[in-house]
């Protein structure tokens, strides 16, 4: 299978906007994952993602309709959080960086 790009279509990949966060902790993997799950919620519940557990450190998300996808890892001593945001999405970038930042803020420690 080949993949051809158009000009057109690589400008408009290259406008993805992406956040990409870490966080290091001093909290248990137990007090982390329940904290990335009450965070994938708070995204489903204000960005309309979907999410799902792949083992019990990482979770996907995605809202294909918004253009949102992103995976948030979970380690003992940091969390990672990475987002891609298409092209019309990327209008909630500084709102959504602000609610996970927030999030990050008062629930790691």
């Amino acid at each position: 299978m080949v993949l051809i790009v158009t000009s057109t279509e690589k400008r408009v990949l290259s406008k993805m906007a992406l956040i990409d966060i870490k966080r290091a902790h001093n909290m248990s993997i137990e007090e982390v994952r329940v904290a990335a799950e009450d965070l994938v919620e708070v995204l489903e519940k204000d960005f309309g993602v979907d999410h799902a557990w792949q083992g019990e450190n990482v979770v996907n998300f995605s809202c294909a309709p918004k253009g949102i996808s992103g995976t948030l890892t979970v380690q003992p001593d940091q969390l990672l959080l990475k987002v891609k945001l298409g092209l019309l999405a990327s209008m909630f970038e500084r709102p959504l960086r602000k609610e996970i930042d927030n999030y990050l803020d008062e629930h790691l420690h």
